[in-house]
């Protein structure tokens, strides 16, 4: 059960994504978890549905020396409504943009340890949040996996 200080400490933003104008673009939710909030999945599950956003992000900090304004690295984990997901594009954006923004991170860069991997972010000069996706790993289905498929259809 999530503890009381934890609940008094935790911020939640909603970010637009890929838009510069409010209630447009891609919206996730964003949570902040200090390092000494113990935040089980069945929380996150829970704040995740009461927010009801496609995706909302929890960040949370490494350990009590990194802080959400000068730490650069972070630990990084996406629900949906119904379930905990492994990567989320926009939601990652959304992510790096409050702590750039919100929680005024000095860092040019941060990077994010996900289930999906490490996913680094830089804030432009322009105000814009980048960022470097995983390499995708591409495996071939066969030929007679189609064929298959299309017989099954048929």
């Amino acid at each position: 059960m999530m503890t009381a200080i934890c609940r008094k400490e935790l911020a939640i933003y909603v970010v637009d994504s890929f838009s510069d104008n409010p209630y447009s673009g891609n919206p996730a939710a964003v949570c902040l978890v200090p390092f000494t909030c113990e935040l089980t999945n069945e929380d996150k599950q829970k704040i995740a549905s009461e927010m009801n956003h496609s995706e909302t992000a929890f960040i949370q900090e490494l350990n009590s020396e990194e802080t959400f304004d000068k730490s650069s690295q972070f630990n990084l984990q996406w629900f949906t409504p119904t379930c905990e997901v492994s990567m989320c594009g926009h939601a990652t954006l959304a992510s790096a943009y409050v702590l750039f923004t919100e929680s005024h991170n000095c860092n040019k860069e941060i990077a994010f340890f996900a289930k999906c991997g490490l996913l680094t972010t830089q804030f432009t000069p322009e105000g814009a949040v980048s960022m470097d996706f995983p390499l995708a790993i591409l495996v071939s289905t066969g030929y007679q996996i189609l064929l298959a498929t299309q017989q099954i259809i048929s």
